[in-house]
């Protein structure tokens, strides 16, 4: 199998809205049988997550599944003519691989602008498998710590006697220790469990008091959580990035530790004595820093309450009721059901490569005739391209054959599957393919609109190809844009400049000259003239224009917008750094030879590529 081809991101897209359905089932069918002990839900919900590891594959399973919708081809091109037309690729001689340039103007030079580097969609999709693999390896390191943690206190734990009450009914397989390095009893272990109490809960409780722990701890190994519970931390280290998991395992742990009580409660004839036995182990609870792969009765101090008041209230304690279950896991097991009928299908050919082997095998061997119409006709589009790359290997190719083989790549659904189909075909050699036979092959593949379509890129292609004089001017427009930048002086002389305007604007101090000095000119004015002339109307017409000049002239506007324009002209790195991306355009310019090479390989390329006539 390909695993660089391998869906994963398409799993984790399923596993999402799958987890997002089934989790709003099992909360509304827990409403509605509300009656449902916790042993029910814990195996339940079990149930639900062990399911959801796998419900993505679902996608592997026969059938169509919810159609996926594809993006429709740019320009109204399949995507097999759209990267046929725009990358490269050398194995096939369909269509030239080298760029047509556009002419360049001035303005579009790299002067000033920095083109930022794009990250394509494939380098994202290695970026999310590389994420999704590091957390899961982070979270696979934790729990075999804790797995190494739980062998080393299991080693160093030493036997404990228990109490002859409660060994008349105990499992003779069943052992019990003690350990300095625990602070909760907790099962550890999966062939041979061991339920380990730590040396504190035994120097100062009763064995009347470790009794309904110890019963706690032993229907973990009847239930065999142990084993369960390893399967969900594997599990939640694969899925490390679904929140609903997560949700439903802190739902799982917590229904697990109800039933468990139950269990105990009932084994030891007294709910009210095995609250009790919580409250005191759980005064003697210190920090847990260490983890440790096991199942600790007073691991969870959040959630001690609800147990302690379950067992209080004097509530009837519940076992499994098989009609409730039953309830739950049908509804449940329906939706499932139907979820993995409208999961999408996905397409196989990646991880089935060799599965037609034998039939491409057999349809190899037919040399012509209505067979290898059937043949061909029965072959799935997954096993195409192989069957094409096969067939095109023959020694002698049989135009009748050709001319079939292109009308069933012209009717595989998939644009991939089929470009890769027609690729095969376009890298056979001129002695292997002539000419006409190419071109009907083309022709029967595409049909008539499409090939002229692409008659019409190519032709657009060669009317691009700059002339010798566009290309010359455009080697002038650098060079001059290269003799534009400012030199070291011009810029100096600039800076000077705008220095000198800084200096040159009016202060506050001159503007009061000014309207010192008109105002002595009005007093100083002739008293002869008072009847001649309209005095107050030029004096209100100098009292507005001086309010004008107040008013127009924002001297620290001025002052700021010179000075920015100042700390804009470019420093002689700057500068430099222009001259270098101009001198590097004008190396990358399109040389005379390099068009009419460009030039001769497009008409070549037109004269090889079909009319669209040559089916009819």
């Amino acid at each position: 199998m390909n695993m660089i081809n391998f869906p994963l991101l398409e799993l984790a897209g399923n596993n999402i809205w799958q987890s997002l359905i089934i989790l709003g089932v099992v909360l509304v069918v827990f409403k509605m049988i509300s009656k449902s002990s916790a042993e029910e839900r814990s195996w339940s919900l079990s149930a639900t997550l062990f399911v959801l590891a796998i419900l993505p594959f679902a996608a592997f399973l026969p059938g169509e599944g919810l159609k996926m919708i594809k993006e429709p081809a740019p320009a109204n091109y399949s995507a097999y003519e759209y990267s046929v037309i725009n990358t490269v690729d050398s194995d096939s001689s369909f269509i030239p691989r080298t760029p047509v340039p556009e002419k360049k103007t001035l303005k579009e030079l790299p002067l000033e602008k920095v083109e930022l580097p794009t990250i394509g969609k494939d380098e994202l999709v290695i970026a999310a498998l590389a994420l999704w693999f590091v957390g899961s390896l982070i979270a696979l390191i934790k729990l075999g710590g804790a797995a190494l943690n739980a062998s080393r206190i299991k080693s160093s734990a030493y036997p404990y006697v228990l109490d002859d009450s409660l060994s008349k009914n105990w499992p003779d397989d069943i052992e019990v220790a003690v350990s300095d390095d625990v602070t909760s009893p907790i099962v550890i272990g999966f062939v041979k469990p061991l339920i380990i109490l730590p040396s504190r809960f035994v120097n100062s409780m009763t064995a009347d008091q470790l009794k309904p722990l110890l019963y706690h701890e032993l229907a973990h190994i009847k239930r065999f959580d142990n084993c369960f519970y390893l399967i969900e931390r594997v599990i939640l280290a694969l899925y490390w990035w679904n929140p609903v998991m997560h949700y439903l395992a802190a739902r799982l742990a917590e229904e697990r530790e109800l039933a468990c009580d139950d269990r105990a409660a009932l084994e030891c004839g007294d709910q009210v004595e095995f609250a009790k036995s919580l409250l005191t182990g759980a005064k003697h609870l210190i920090g847990h820093n260490k983890s440790v792969l096991g199942l600790a009765a007073l691991r969870r101090e959040s959630v001690l309450s609800k147990r302690v008041k379950r067992m209080t209230e004097g509530m009837t304690l519940k076992g499994v009721d098989m009609t409730r279950l039953a309830k739950n896991v049908i509804a449940i097991c329906f939706t499932i059901a139907i979820i993995g009928l409208i999961t999408p299908r996905f397409n196989e050919s990646f991880a089935q490569d060799s599965d037609y082997s034998d039939r491409i095998e057999a349809l190899l061997k037919i040399e012509s005739g209505d067979g290898f119409t059937v043949g061909l006709d029965e072959l799935p589009d997954e096993a195409m391209p192989e069957f094409t790359a096969e067939f095109m290997a023959k020694d002698d190719l049989s135009r009748e054959q050709l001319k079939r083989l292109a009308i069933r790549i012209h009717n595989i659904e998939d644009e991939d599957l089929q470009s890769d189909a027609l690729n095969h075909i376009l890298a056979a050699d001129d002695d292997e393919l002539d000419l006409e036979t190419r071109k009907l092959v083309i022709a029967s593949v595409l049909g008539r609109a499409r090939v002229q379509e692409i008659r019409e890129s190519i032709k657009e292609g060669i009317r691009n190809i700059p002339s010798n004089i566009e290309i010359e001017a455009i080697r002038e427009d650098i060079r001059q844009a290269i003799k534009d930048l400012p030199t070291e002086e011009m810029i100096l002389e600039i800076q000077t400049d705008i220095a000198e305007e800084i200096k040159n604007l009016p202060t506050e101090r001159i503007i009061a000259e000014a309207h010192a000095e008109v105002e002595k000119a009005l007093a100083d004015l002739p008293k002869t003239l008072e009847g001649e002339i309209d005095m107050d109307a030029i004096i209100a017409e100098v009292e507005t224009e001086l309010r004008n000049i107040e008013i127009d002239i924002d001297v620290d506007e001025i002052r700021a917008e010179i000075e920015m324009s100042l700390e804009e002209l470019p420093t002689q790195e700057e500068i430099e750094e222009m001259k270098k991306d101009l001198e590097e355009s004008l190396s990358e310019v399109l040389t005379e030879e390099e068009a009419e090479e460009m030039r001769r390989e497009l008409e070549k390329e037109l004269e090889r590529f079909p009319t669209g006539d040559e089916t009819e």
